[in-house]
C-alpha cells in the first residue's frame, strides 16, 4: 500500500518536483527527498506496529495462559523490525525516487508524464 502511495504522489507532484529541479534542486537531491519520504512513512508506520505490538502481547500472553509459550517483544525484535522496514523502504521508494531522479524539466512542465 505505501508503494502505491508512493507512486501516485510522485505522479501528482510532477510539476513541483520540476519546479524544485528549476530553482536548482540537483537530481540526487530530489531523488534523497522522494526516498526520505518514503522510508519516514514506513518507519512511522512500523514503529506504530511495534508499539503496538508492545502493548497488546501482555494482555494476549495472560489470555492465552500456559497452551502456548509466552511472546515479548524484545530488543532484538525492534532492531529486526527496523531492519525490515529499512529494506521495504528502500524497495518501495527507490522506483519512484528514480523516476523523479530521471524527470525532464521541460517535459514535466509541458505535462508529459
Amino acid at each position: 500500500m505505501t508503494g502505491n502511495t508512493m507512486a501516485q504522489a510522485v505522479r501528482e507532484r510532477i510539476p513541483e518536483l520540476a519546479i524544485m529541479k528549476t530553482l536548482g534542486f540537483s537530481d540526487r537531491k530530489v531523488t534523497a527527498l522522494v526516498l526520505a519520504e518514503a522510508l519516514l512513512l514506513l518507519v512511522l508506520a512500523g514503529g506504530l506496529g511495534m508499539v503496538v505490538a508492545s502493548a497488546i502481547l501482555p494482555g494476549l500472553n495472560r489470555a492465552i495462559g500456559s497452551r502456548f509459550p509466552p511472546l515479548h517483544v524484545t530488543a532484538e525484535t525492534w532492531l529486526v523490525g527496523l531492519l525490515i522496514v529499512l529494506v521495504l523502504g528502500l524497495a518501495i521508494g527507490l522506483p519512484p525516487a528514480l523516476r523523479a531522479h530521471r524527470l525532464r524539466i521541460v517535459d514535466a512542465l509541458a505535462g508529459h508524464r
